[in-house]
């Protein structure tokens, strides 16, 4: 909706392999710095998701993250980091998540998402900064009162879900292999490093149509990309379910001409 734009004020330019194939010095290239020139927009920030959502549940690992910290501190820039599953990262990379966060100006994690809670974000800033932070948040909305019960959720969320993240990627894991046993030049279980399981087919949106008419809900990434989800509302039973559906699908898929 051209948000940042219209809202902030604000470019982006997308930098691909950020997280892990991206020559550092070709990211140091990317960054504008003030020059004479009015006529070029000044980067203010460098921006990084972990995980990475486009890219199946990818982790972005520490030791890289801490490139891009001096990176950003050497170009006098904030980096700030899409946490919005960085308990899934600090999970599956078996590290406490502080130290992912640790590289970055600020940083933002969702409540709901992998932890399950019912809706909620925490933003957070250096001290000093929270001021404009709550600022920002109201004027685009995010103000809400009453919001007691929805922070209980998010604590309950934090004390009992974070562990149990590694269920969520053993269930994705098992569904790509049995995927990959029906089609293997579709689905890559190498890739799956979290609760993302991506699968290429001809027709995204008519496989999402033909799972939902089986009662398996899946999205997309792209016309030909399918990304499956396991969350806090699947067991095994119901992972089980979806990979012999998508199964049926693949194995169609596969056989016309």
């Amino acid at each position: 909706m051209g948000g940042l734009a219209a809202l902030g004020g604000v470019q982006t330019r997308t930098l691909p392999g950020l997280a892990d194939t991206a020559d550092l010095a070709e990211v140091a290239r990317a960054i504008r710095v003030p020059t004479a020139s009015y006529g070029m927009v000044r980067t203010a920030v460098l921006a990084v998701e972990n995980t990475q959502a486009r890219r199946g549940g990818r982790v972005v690992p520490p030791a890289r993250l801490e490139q891009l910290g001096e990176l950003t501190s050497r170009a006098g820039i904030a980096l700030h980091c899409d946490g919005a599953r960085l308990w899934n990262a600090a999970i599956a990379s078996s590290v406490e998540p502080r130290r992912l966060a640790a590289p970055f100006t600020t940083l933002s994690v969702c409540l709901s998402k992998g932890l399950g809670a019912p809706v909620g974000s925490v933003v957070i800033c250096p001290a000093g900064l929270e001021g404009d932070v709550r600022e920002w948040r109201r004027r685009l909305g995010g103000g809400m009162r009453q919001a007691g019960v929805l922070a209980a959720a998010g604590l309950y969320a934090l004390r009992h879900h974070v562990t149990r993240l590694a269920e969520d990627h053993r269930r994705a894991a098992e569904l790509a292999a049995r995927l990959a046993d029906v089609a293997p030049d579709r689905v890559d279980p190498d890739q799956v490093e979290t609760n993302m399981v991506l699968v290429e087919v001809s027709d995204a949106a008519r496989s999402i149509e033909q799972a939902a008419a089986a009662g398996v809900l899946i999205g997309a990434t792209g016309p030909t990309t399918l990304r499956l989800v396991t969350h806090l509302d699947l067991d095994d039973a119901a992972t089980r379910r979806a990979g012999a559906v998508l199964a049926t699908l693949l194995r169609a898929e596969s056989a016309r001409p």
